[in-house]
């Protein structure tokens, strides 16, 4: 009777709410779908970085984050949640400008950002994320493809719409890469050196000297003065898992 009574009361605690029920280890319980199983490792600017010639990552602001000394000019004023911190809202008469430098004529580059656009420009437009006058730049086609212009002209890939995208592209001196999301969609083989000649300085979201104007949001702008590996544009591209 003793025990009986023991484990009456026991039972009479838990339905009370007294003590905790014992809980079954969960058996096949369902995966959350909503965390992605390819974490972002995403990271900011890094002044430290001397290869790194520019860097906006848009806290607030459309101030140059690397170590270089640049002469900035912006006329951006609206900034709106990004894939790390803020980003800059870019509208049809915002601009962004990088007075001409010899910082940013290297013999390599890498340009890299991410940018989430409403919808594409007309067949016959295009839109800028990284331009310096007459030596390299990034655009997005009016067909969706992404296209370079450092060393020679590549076109290749197709830049999705209405969600954040990783663009980059990279000249070593021989070979010019692309890539989307961290992966390459193209590559162009050639021996034509970058041009030192411009005068007209950079545009970040348009082309330098004026036009082609990227409408939409923007975050995390890099340029470098060397050829980022693949392995580096993958991670840069939030990929957690990279060869």
């Amino acid at each position: 009777m003793r025990w009986l009574h023991l484990v009456l009361l026991a039972g009479c605690r838990q339905a009370l709410g007294l003590e905790p029920p014992t809980r079954a280890p969960p058996v096949d319980a369902p995966i959350d779908t909503s965390v992605p199983m390819d974490a972002p490792l995403l990271v900011g600017c890094d002044a430290n970085d001397g290869r790194l010639v520019a860097c906006f990552d848009f806290e607030g602001d459309a101030t140059n984050h690397s170590g270089t000394m640049l002469g900035v000019a912006s006329t951006v004023t609206g900034f709106v949640p990004g894939v790390l911190g803020q980003a800059v809202q870019l509208e049809q008469l915002d601009s962004i400008r990088i007075n001409e430098t010899v910082a940013l004529d290297v013999a390599q580059v890498t340009l890299e950002a991410w940018i989430q656009i409403p919808q594409l420009p007309g067949i016959s437009a295009r839109m800028g994320v990284i331009d310096n006058d007459s030596q390299y730049g990034l655009f997005v086609l009016g067909s969706g493809e992404l296209y370079c212009t450092a060393g020679g002209a590549l076109t290749a890939g197709t830049v999705a719409v209405g969600r954040w995208v990783h663009l980059a592209c990279t000249f070593d001196g021989a070979t010019e890469t692309s890539y989307i999301d961290g992966s390459a969609v193209g590559a162009l083989a050639m021996a034509t050196p970058l041009s030192t000649t411009g005068t007209s300085g950079s545009a970040i979201g348009g082309n330098s000297p004026s036009g082609d104007p990227l409408i939409g949001d923007m975050d995390v702008v890099r340029i470098y003065d060397v050829a980022r590996s693949a392995a580096q544009i993958c991670s840069d591209a939030g990929r957690a898992a990279c060869p």
